[in-house]
């Protein structure tokens, strides 16, 4: 059990580091950088995207079976914890990027786990 809480915590924390840093550099690209706005929020999304198959990938990694039960509960907790911030604050994102992110949020951690479970059949 706490290998289980181990293992979600590490792959939570490292997808939302790299939500956070993603953030901050769209702040810097749209603000000091004055790069267009649609193109900065479709590189937002591909990272974020990336950080949570990562997250995924690492949360399996670290737990000690059902590696990809682990990675999809990383995915619903992602989701459970990202759209009432979404639906309730009118943030910086677009309304697009958060339908897509609780769309694929789910999906992307269920593949970083599935490649998890791959790698360490072989």
């Amino acid at each position: 059990m706490k290998r289980t809480i181990l293992a979600i915590l590490v792959g939570y924390i490292a997808s939302a580091a790299i939500f956070l840093v993603g953030i901050y550099l769209r702040d810097w690209m749209l603000h000091d950088a004055d790069y267009d706005p649609g193109a900065v929020d479709g590189l937002l999304m591909a990272a974020v995207m990336l950080g949570v198959i990562i997250g995924g990938f690492i949360a399996a990694s670290v737990a000690d079976h059902h590696e990809s039960r682990h990675a999809l509960f990383l995915g619903i907790l992602l989701v459970a914890a990202y759209a009432p911030v979404f639906a309730l604050t009118d943030g910086p994102l677009p309304t697009w990027f958060e339908i897509a992110y609780v769309a694929a949020a789910l999906p992307a951690a269920w593949i970083g786990g599935a490649v998890r479970a791959k790698r360490s059949v072989t």
